[in-house]
């Protein structure tokens, strides 16, 4: 008996997982950075939050959606226009990814003659998570450099904890 043909070719899928894998994984990249900026915020005394309770969130054991956390960031600090809209836009563009994509494009997806149009709006998304993610590494760094530290140090010194804390023990 001969085995029945999927509806859609995995090949011609291709190229959109590709680009969707790169749009979910920039959008957690976009949320950590946010963290990042929560934890800066208070390691650095802006605002009125507490280093645990930045460490709380970071860590998992504060559950908060993203658009919480951009409120949170928000309440203490003044933010340029420019970076709110990053910020906001960043925001809409990675709930967009994470929670509707699939479900908002799944005609255009499995018409052949209309999947490119997936394609080009999966990496226009991408692009607007990642101008947020760059506006909240921008931000952070402002924080540093006000504070008197070097940006690109504080940076090399969070890659070394983090390789520390993910050694493995002998």
């Amino acid at each position: 008996m001969e085995q029945p043909q999927p509806p859609i070719d995995p090949t011609a899928l291709k190229p959109l997982m590709y680009h969707a894998g790169l749009a979910l994984h920039s959008s957690q990249l976009f949320e950590y950075g946010i963290k990042l900026l929560l934890l800066t915020r208070a390691q650095t005394g802006f605002g009125k939050m507490l280093l645990v309770d930045s460490i709380e969130i970071i860590e998992d054991r504060t559950k908060r959606t993203l658009g919480q956390l951009l409120m949170l960031l928000q309440q203490h600090i003044v933010v340029s226009d420019e970076w709110a809209f990053a910020l906001q836009d960043g925001l809409d563009a990675r709930n967009e990814v994470v929670h509707r994509f699939f479900n908002d494009r799944v005609e255009q997806i499995v018409d052949p003659g209309t999947r490119h149009e997936a394609l080009m709006a999966i990496k226009a998304l991408r692009k607007r998570v990642l101008t947020g993610n760059a506006a909240a590494q921008l931000m952070i760094d402002a924080m540093l450099m006000f504070r008197g530290c070097d940006p690109e140090e504080e940076r090399n010194a969070l890659i070394e904890e983090v390789r520390l804390l993910n050694a493995p023990r002998t």
